[in-house]
């Protein structure tokens, strides 16, 4: 079912929109790192650290919610990811990853409707599309 939260948006420094506040940066790219080593308790500490310099950057607590469903506490992702959206609701990726955080705990209802958001954000979105369907959810059966 599905792939792995995170996989479609982990962003990248170019892609944070606008440069976040001072220190914030280098706790961003500290955190990177420790993800790309599968250091999760490290990442998302230094993600709040960053998050404790400008709280508004979208990346960090998107990237904090990977970091949390791949240590297998995907409710913790699931705030994160809700964040995350809320500063970026334009980001058909944030919802996907909120419908398989959903999903991994069985939550089938909320998992339907994030996938859903994930489609009306992108209607090109395949993999939200993919696990909609999979779940029943494109028989009218989404709201």
């Amino acid at each position: 079912f599905g792939k792995t939260a995170g996989d479609a948006t982990n962003y990248r420094k170019a892609e944070w929109g606008r440069p976040p506040a001072p220190g914030a940066e280098e706790s961003i790219a500290q955190a990177e790192s420790a993800m790309a080593q599968n250091d999760y308790p490290l990442a998302i500490s230094l993600y709040r650290e960053a998050i404790s310099k400008d709280s508004s950057i979208p990346s960090a607590w998107n990237n904090m919610g990977n970091a949390y469903y791949r240590m297998g506490r995907p409710r913790e992702a699931i705030e994160a990811y809700e964040k995350a959206a809320e500063l970026e609701p334009k980001n058909a990726d944030i919802p996907f990853n909120i419908g398989l955080a959903y999903y991994r705990i069985g939550e089938v209802q909320s998992a339907r409707r994030a996938f859903a958001r994930a489609l009306e954000i992108d209607p090109n979105h395949s993999l939200a599309r993919s696990n909609l369907i999979s779940l029943g959810g494109l028989t009218g059966e989404t709201k």
